[in-house]
């Protein structure tokens, strides 16, 4: 026994792939340690809690607060129940083996529902040898349940049954099934109901069977209820109690695992149903290659093939999504598939119910999985598939669908989707993003950069993963040269899933095998930094991977038959530098254009005379006093003598602003003292006098001006100035700087070109290494290094300087400025003229008085 369990503990550990699966096995489904510290009785359970301890126990780099610890398990059960298809056809060794297997299912926290399925007559035979297999293993064994089933009489209008999946069985007598599953025995239901009408028990379907017990251990078997010894209020519940967990269904089919579309790639790794399942039934119903099912002869391979598919349908359709149908052979289930023992084998069912994952990663290229022999060295391959995973799974949508139009470059200026269309949920994918590579998005830089070469997106689920992929172009070619030529590169641009489904789910394998399957099939590109501690999954999925040797990336490419083109793995290389900087390029161009733009106009305001009007003709006297001192001076005047030498002083500081509001204030005076000088009446001439006054206020004016000049040419000016002649000077240094580098980098290349392939098994090889290269001297190699290295510091240095002229705010702050100059001139000089304006309407008003009045008495 001792043996069987170290055995059994090896097979656990195997299937435990990483720490993060062994942990979440641990914290779901371990039995927990005797209470009060006494003496742990000695089931495998125990040694497997005792054993896998030390992976949670493990001290642990932890930054930030101790997560918080999983609460404590349910009490409900956890099971499986497990359909046996045609177990007459097992040997005893097979028929031993699948008995151990789930023997030591529940030595992991699964305890086993078997339902039989074979000819009605051999049934109790079939049942009876189960029990027997099961027993010989030791105590708790297996128990035979064939009272607990009813059927549905079928006059009963009243449902006794879940409304997802119809059957007319349900469970009449739950007690049968409760109570042996908590004492931890093993259950063996045979097909067989009690039919209430003619109060005998009669055969019945084994999957409508298996349907009807998810149902009930589910809580949704509605209509009927028997209150439980526990609980009487139980019957007037509205919803039936659950009475266990129902992890996993199991089928085990000497066919195995539902089968490709091409045989000689084996069974189906993962089916995700909600996507997969019209396709899989219909490639099962009627496929050209393969005769149709024959209902009349239920053992035919593609009928049971068919069941099964709509077994797991109706069953996961019941059960929450972290449920799953495994779909396996017998002898793969009784580890018997695996004579020389080797480290690398997996158990199926024990890898499943661990990880929550299939053995092969459905979007591996079928080249890692065929089976391949090198006698020279007597390495032997993993082998082909025979089981089949199936889950609940999750929609998949592509925009734009290729179901209806492929995937092609689309021509320059035409109509592209874009990341903006109502048809996409922006804040969604957003969240998804960030979540996924935990950090904050540039969204407005991002979306600027894929607005003109989005080739279209995947989402699975509900945002829960997705891929952003765009047509790029070879560095140095315009878009219009790269889609006549054909060179625009189709490219990954974004992987992402949700933390919360990453490594578990299937939902990278989804969004991945859409996009090599259904988006690009002849091939797509992407890169990812060196360190990545993804690259080796996207090692295994690639065709190929190039280091891209100027820089920190490395690039991956679908398709085998890219490796064998020099000029599009050019083009592929090319590709991977980073769009980032030709974007800053882009970017600090339309800031310089911005700059020279807005500065040709508002330069304007370091020219005192740009409002001026030329036509006007101002002598050096009348430039030579302000308006207020000819107004004081010409206050004190006693003859007009002294008002015109008033006029004519001479200027006691540098000339008078010629600005527009000053030469209105100049003529104004100018108008105000001519009419004063002809004057003879009493008192002072009306309009003279508002000349006057209105010279005054445009002086102020005008002054007002002047201080706004002066605070634009301080405030803005010298900043955007500063900017155009020294950042962007700065900055087109350091791009000169890079091409010079590039240019080169090249000349080095061209002189002693050397590139390392690694080339992919998608084709159906083992990966192999090609070299096509010259060998290089180590003179050559260093000189290739430093050049490499020149290249890589210049870029970085140019990123840096770009980035830093585009993400100041100086530009922004002077913009401020210039506005807040303008809005305080404008408002004084609205303050000036407010004031203004009723003096010169009471000056009005007096001469209309005046004037009313020397008509009257001439009349």
């Amino acid at each position: 026994m001792l043996i069987h369990n170290q055995e059994f503990l090896i097979t656990v550990l195997e299937s435990a792939v990483t720490k993060r699966d062994a942990r979440a096995y641990l914290q779901t489904f371990t039995p927990k340690p005797p209470a009060g510290g006494g003496k742990k009785p000695p089931s495998t359970g125990f040694i497997m809690y005792d054993t896998i301890r030390a992976v949670t126990e493990t001290p642990r780099f932890i930054q930030g607060p101790e997560p918080k610890s999983v609460p404590e398990r349910d009490e409900d059960p956890h099971i499986v129940i497990v359909k046996l298809s045609e177990p007459q056809s097992w040997d005893d060794a097979v028929m031993d083996g699948v008995a151990t297997t789930l023997t030591r299912l529940r030595n992991l926290g699964f305890i086993s529902v078997i339902v039989p399925d074979c000819h009605p007559d051999i049934i109790d035979q079939q049942t009876v040898r189960v029990l027997k297999a099961i027993l010989r293993l030791g105590l708790p064994g297996a128990k035979i349940v064939d009272s607990a089933i009813w059927k549905q009489p079928e006059s009963e209008t009243r449902p006794r049954f879940s409304s997802v999946c119809p059957t007319s069985l349900f469970i009449g007598f739950p007690e049968a099934l409760v109570t042996p599953l908590k004492q931890g025995h093993i259950l063996v239901v045979p097909p067989r109901a009690l039919c209430e009408e003619a109060m005998k028990y009669i055969n019945a379907n084994s999957d409508e069977l298996v349907v009807a017990l998810t149902s009930f251990f589910s809580g949704i078997q509605f209509g009927f209820q028997p209150p439980a010894d526990d609980d009487p209020s139980s019957q007037s519940s509205a919803r039936p109690p659950r009475r266990a967990l129902v992890d996993r269904i199991i089928v085990l089919d000497p066919h195995g695992g539902l089968p490709s579309r091409k045989q000689e790639e084996g069974a189906r790794v993962f089916i995700n149903l909600e996507e997969q399942f019209d396709v899989i039934q219909k490639d099962l119903v009627a496929d050209g290659r393969h005769k149709l099912p024959n209902p009349a002869d239920p053992g035919a391979p593609r009928t049971k093939h068919l069941e099964n598919l709509r077994l797991a349908k109706a069953t996961l359709g019941i059960l929450p999504s972290s449920a799953s149908v495994v779909i396996t052979s017998p002898a793969e289930a009784a580890n018997m598939n695996d004579p020389i023992r080797t480290r690398k084998w997996q158990h199926p069912l024990i890898h499943n119910l661990i990880t929550d994952r299939p053995i092969y990663s459905p979007s591996l290229p079928m080249g890692r999985l065929k089976p391949s022999t090198e006698a020279s060295k007597g390495l032997v391959t993993a082998r082909m598939p025979t089981t089949t995973l199936a889950k609940k799974g999750m929609p998949v949508t592509i925009f734009p669908d290729p179901r209806m139009m492929g995937w092609h470059a689309p021509k320059p200026g035409g109509p592209r989707l874009r990341l903006t269309d109502t048809i996409i949920d922006l804040p969604r994918l957003l969240h998804l993003i960030n979540d996924s590579f935990s950090r904050k998005l540039d969204a407005e830089h991002y979306l600027r950069r894929l607005e003109d070469s989005l080739a279209g997106i995947i989402i699975a689920g509900e945002y829960e993963g997705g891929a952003i992929l765009t047509w790029e172009r070879p560095f140095g070619l315009d878009e219009e040269t790269a889609y006549n030529s054909g060179r625009l590169v189709p490219y990954l641009d974004k992987f992402a899933v949700l933390k919360k489904w990453q490594g578990a789910g299937g939902v990278a394998d989804i969004v991945f095998n859409a996009m090599v399957h259904d988006c690009f099939p002849s091939g797509v590109c992407w890169r990812s930094r060196k360190d990545n501690p993804v690259n080796k999954w996207y090692f295994e999925r690639s065709c190929g991977e190039r280091k891209v040797s100027h820089s920190n990336w490395s690039m991956f490419w679908t398709g085998p038959g890219a490796a064998l083109d020099d000029h599009m793995m050019d083009d592929y290389e090319d590709t991977q530098l980073p769009p980032d900087y030709i974007d800053l390029e882009k970017r600090v161009d339309a800031l310089k254009a911005v700059h020279q733009k807005m500065l040709a106009v508002t330069s304007q305001y370091s020219h005192e005379a740009y409002d001026y009007p030329p036509n006007i003709k101002e002598t050096f006297q009348d430039l030579g006093r302000t308006v207020s001192e000819k107004v004081t001076l010409l206050s004190s005047a006693t003859s007009p003598a002294e008002a015109q030498a008033a006029l004519t002083a001479p200027p006691t500081a540098k000339p008078q602003p010629k600005t527009f509001p000053h030469a209105i204030a100049r003529a104004s005076l100018a108008s105000s003292q001519t009419l004063h000088q002809q004057h003879t009446g009493a008192g002072e001439d009306p309009l003279a006098t508002a000349l006057e006054k209105y010279a005054l206020a445009m002086e102020r004016v005008g002054e007002a001006r002047l201080a706004q000049d002066a605070q634009i040419q301080s405030r803005f000016l010298a900043g955007w100035n500063t900017t155009l002649n020294t950042n962007l000077h700065f900055a087109a240094r350091a791009r000169k700087g890079v091409e010079k580098a590039r240019l080169t980098l090249d000349a080095v290349k061209a002189r002693v070109k050397g590139t390392t392939w690694k080339l992919g098994g998608g084709s159906g090889s083992p990966r192999q290494d090609l070299h096509d290269e010259h060998e290089l001297s180590p003179e050559a190699q260093e000189e290739i290094e430093k050049a490499e290295d020149e290249f890589v510091t210049q870029t970085e240095e140019a990123v840096g300087v770009m980035k830093n002229v585009l993400d100041t705010p100086e530009p922004l702050r002077n913009l401020a400025e210039l506005i807040a100059a303008q809005m305080e001139y404008h408002k004084k000089a609205h303050e000036i003229l407010s004031e203004l304006a009723p003096i010169i309407d009471g000056l009005q008003v007096e001469q209309e008085a005046s004037y009313r009045k020397s008509r009257e008495s001439s009349s």
